[in-house]
């Protein structure tokens, strides 16, 4: 996975989002519509930048789950830790145009 297949991806699964705005192809960035605004983000160390890493408490409970997906997410592998990054990253994605359409909704 690459800067640039993230930025694919999202302006795929958020084309008819009206709260993301996908810029034209040669830039390489994505805007989001926030209630303050339109802010651009730049897709450039885009995954490095807001790759969080498990607490190691939190990586031992997923680790003893019964459930096998939970289990994969926190391997021991390096990989998974990663994975775990950009799963939080496209969840707070998410959350946020939710947040954000919901607000829209009630104004």
């Amino acid at each position: 996975a690459t800067d640039d297949t993230l930025l694919d991806k999202l302006k795929q699964h958020h084309q008819d989002n009206p709260l993301f705005v996908a810029t034209a192809v040669m830039e390489p960035a994505f805007v989001i519509r926030h209630f303050a605004g339109r802010v651009k983000y730049q897709i450039k160390d885009f995954r490095e930048k807001n790759t969080d890493h498990m607490r190691l408490d939190a990586v031992q409970l997923l680790r003893g789950s019964k459930r096998a997906f939970l289990r994969q997410l926190v391997c021991s592998s390096p990989a998974a830790l990663f994975r775990w990054g950009i799963l939080r990253a496209t969840l707070r994605i998410l959350a946020t145009f939710k947040a954000l359409a919901h607000q829209r909704a009630q104004t």
